[in-house]
């Protein structure tokens, strides 16, 4: 800047190249020497060049009479002021917010109609947030290996898998069904089935589908049936929310025995007859994750097993020739299999990311496999004496966007002719059937 008469400066506003900080304070200068701002080393006295930084630092304006910092620029046209006035390379420029927000709009705006169109193919346009079907089994009419399965619609359904189609709907079931169980009378298979309303009802599928014979006394919801040998005789299980095991007789209805389990752990969601030492047991899961295993007979509680954090929502035997396993599942996604004699857990297995609803042993091959099913993504299979994962089914796109990702129950049929098949239902308005041999390349 060149100076006024008498060597004064015209403006009180000097200019240097060094790193400064916009509204930084700066010292006031020597006689012979330009400011600089607070904190930096000094510059090379006038007419000296400085050695070093002419690429980083950039020129800083400042303003004499308060001290302060006015401007910083860069030598460089590619560079821009940094912290403390160093230059940096100048930052490639990038899609704006706007920019950003509209690109999302387009393809939220191209892809969520897709989705929604596939879901509506899928389900019919009935795509809702709770489970179409909570549960099924085999059962047999007139020769035939079919399934039957329910859920909140008071509706029974009865499925060829072979064919896959559906061959029959009793439509008078009155209430939400939750579990469903086949049980032999006189050598008849009967359909039991429990639900909302706390009564267990037997249908004979051979007589179109007639109401034979309704079980009261639980209060409340009944969530869980199976089927137990007691003394040779072959009785129907029931338990769900008042927390009481109830042992029917099926061919005259007769309540033979109640095993009330404690109001302590919770709801009864699952119950399981499973085989150890010679002797046959029932287990229940309950709420608060425990699992009890009871001796029928005698209604004394054989074992206590803390299983799970929260609520065990299903039990499933399995077994094979040189052993017997209970495999128990959850809310916290881990399946548990214990060996009762021991007593003591032989393995845990992580099915997905979510809970886990469904249970099953099946036939793939000459294979054993245990199937899980839950809110997967898809459908777990393992070699529950090894803990090899063997496969997973229900992986393709379509099932996992129509909801049948989030299976709640599963159960196997074997058709007179050809492989067992496998069915598994869920929040879709179908069952889904596997050749689990095929599927896994077992």
């Amino acid at each position: 800047m060149p100076p006024a008469t008498g060597g004064a400066p015209a403006h009180p506003v000097v200019r240097h190249r060094q790193p400064a900080k916009f509204g930084s304070t700066i010292s006031r200068p020597a006689a012979d020497e330009p400011p600089y701002p607070r904190g930096w080393p000094r510059l090379p006295r006038a007419g000296q060049r400085s050695s070093g930084g002419s690429d980083e630092c950039g020129d800083y304006v400042a303003d004499l009479r308060n001290t302060t910092v006015l401007m910083v620029r860069c030598a460089r046209e590619d560079q821009v002021p940094g912290e403390y006035g160093r230059c940096g390379a100048r930052k490639a420029p990038g899609t704006p917010i706007g920019g950003q927000m509209l690109i999302v709009g387009v393809m939220a705006g191209i892809v969520l109609p897709i989705v929604v169109w596939v879901v509506r193919r899928r389900t019919g346009g009935r795509f809702r947030y709770r489970p179409m079907f909570e549960a099924a089994c085999e059962v047999t009419v007139g020769g035939r290996r079919l399934v039957a399965y329910s859920g909140h619609r008071k509706e029974i359904r009865l499925g060829d898998p072979a064919a896959r189609e559906d061959v029959a709907v009793l439509v008078n079931s009155r209430t939400w069904v939750r579990a469903l169980c086949e049980v032999r009378v006189d050598g008849t298979p009967l359909l039991a089935s429990g639900g909302r309303d706390g009564v267990v009802r037997l249908w004979n599928l051979e007589d179109r589908g007639e109401l034979v014979a309704s079980f009261t006394g639980h209060r409340g919801w009944v969530f869980a049936l199976c089927t137990v040998r007691v003394s040779g005789r072959e009785l129907l299980a029931s338990a769900g929310r008042d927390h009481t095991v109830r042992l029917w007789d099926p061919s005259d209805g007769r309540l033979v025995r109640a095993i009330d389990t404690g109001r302590g752990r919770g709801w009864i969601f699952a119950l399981c007859q499973v085989r150890t030492g010679g002797r046959t047991l029932i287990a229940a899961g309950h709420g608060n994750g425990t699992v009890l295993v009871w001796n029928p007979e005698s209604t004394q509680a054989d074992l206590e097993l803390t299983a799970h954090k929260g609520v065990v929502w299903t039990l499933c035997e399995v077994s094979d020739s040189d052993h017997t396993l209970l495999a128990t599942a959850g809310r916290d996604g881990v399946v548990r299999l214990w060996d009762l004699e021991a007593p003591q857990e032989a393995r845990a297995l992580t099915a997905g990311a979510g809970p886990v609803y469904a249970l099953c042993q099946a036939d793939a091959g000459d294979r054993t496999v245990l199937v899980a099913g839950g809110d997967g993504p898809g459908t777990a299979v393992w070699d529950p004496f090894t803990g090899e994962r063997v496969g997973d089914l229900g992986m393709d796109l379509a099932g996992l966007i129509s909801g049948h990702g989030w299976v709640r129950a599963v159960c196997q049929v074997r058709p007179p002719e050809g492989p067992p098949l496998l069915v598994t239902v869920g929040y879709d308005d179908g069952a889904r059937v596997w050749d689990v041999a095929k599927e896994t390349g077992t």
